[in-house]
């Protein structure tokens, strides 16, 4: 398997990532508010934040290298 397929397939493991997180969030709102996991700072929010940086900067090197994300 070539490094842009395999890029392609964890553009694709994100979204999925990303629209689990966003079904999660409509369901159970409050969770968006609560530190996650106990004694953490992380909160479901910034999970989501990072996963959203995260699609949009893959997106954008995908089109550097001349591939078209899958939406």
């Amino acid at each position: 398997m070539n490094v842009i397929k395999e890029l392609d397939n964890f553009h694709y493991g994100i979204l999925q990532a990303l629209s689990l997180i966003q079904k999660l969030k409509q369901e159970h709102p409050s969770l968006f508010n609560e530190v996650l996991p106990e004694d953490s700072d992380i909160r479901m929010g910034d999970v989501l934040q990072g996963l959203l940086n995260a699609e949009s900067e893959l997106s954008k090197s995908l089109d550097l290298i001349g591939t078209e994300p899958d939406d």
